[in-house]
């Protein structure tokens, strides 16, 4: 009898997780602060100095981040999985009627399990950015067993 084919349709999102906001605890932080404004949505940790450092352990096979774009002074931030390829998020936007929240995979296929995710500020922004200011406001991921 030969194999059953790969399914169709993963399994991947039957068990997810999110920390938003207040609930993102980092396991080491290195010049990020929570800040809080109104509506609380807007709320995240955040940083202006370049070469800050936030890391926390996560599981799953995906992982998502979500961070505040606006137009003003936005930075970029690089983010690393495990020592992975760094994936360059952008807080600039060219929107001019208000900020919002972005999310965007930064790790897929990961082996199920436990992983290290990494987020430094850099020295890089947008040509039309007046600053680096970079606020995390969640993480996420598919694939959590716990």
């Amino acid at each position: 009898m030969p194999d059953l084919p790969p399914p169709l349709i993963s399994d991947v999102f039957e068990h997810c997780k999110l920390f938003d906001r207040e609930d993102l605890q980092p396991t080491a932080n290195r010049g990020w602060t929570f800040r809080e404004v109104k509506p609380a949505k807007h709320s995240g940790w955040e940083s202006a100095e370049p070469g800050s450092v936030f890391e926390f352990k996560v599981e799953g096979e995906r992982i998502f981040i979500s961070w505040w774009c606006f137009r003003g002074a936005m930075g970029m931030a690089s983010v690393t999985v495990d020592d992975g390829k760094p994936v360059v998020l952008d807080g600039w936007t060219s929107a001019t009627w208000g900020g919002y929240r972005n999310t965007r995979a930064v790790a897929t296929g990961l082996k199920p399990g436990m992983h290290t995710v990494k987020i430094e500020l850099l020295d890089k922004k947008h040509p039309e950015s007046t600053g680096h200011q970079f606020r995390i406001q969640g993480i996420g991921s598919a694939g959590a067993t716990r």
